[in-house]
């Protein structure tokens, strides 16, 4: 299992967003790194992120989305998305732009807006005894 964070929006059934972290560990490790993790989105609202982290995962996005759009399932994916969401398809070309034009104010932002710290889930998966 590789550890990460990644989010998503839905409009169906109702609008929701959805923000999912995981990270390998031992179980005797659960609740230092789900401190650690709580400390770093606090810092996040906080005090924003660093420009050089924020630059390193600009690299990485305009990377994948190279990579994506060599690939027909992408296209795909994403073509039909933007259909049966009444959405127009050119955001599909704009990503880069998006991804320049994202600041660290505007993850603090989101961080603020969207880490309701009164209403998550954990789920620790044990180990089989």
């Amino acid at each position: 299992m590789v550890g990460g964070m990644r989010g998503g929006f839905s409009k169906r059934p109702y609008s929701n967003y959805t923000i999912t972290v995981s990270f390998p560990c031992g179980p005797e490790n659960v609740d230092k790194l789900t401190a650690a993790l709580f400390d770093i989105i606090k810092n996040a609202k906080e005090k924003g992120i660093e420009q050089k982290d924020l630059d390193k995962v600009k690299e990485t996005w305009r990377k994948q989305n190279d990579d994506r759009l060599k690939e027909n399932d992408f296209w795909l994916e994403s073509l039909s998305s933007s259909w049966i969401e009444h959405e127009d398809p050119m955001w599909i070309l704009d990503y880069s732009k998006k991804v320049d034009g994202l600041t660290i104010k505007d993850l603090q932002d989101a961080a603020v807006k969207y880490f309701d710290m009164q209403n998550y889930v954990k789920a620790v998966l044990e180990p089989a005894k």
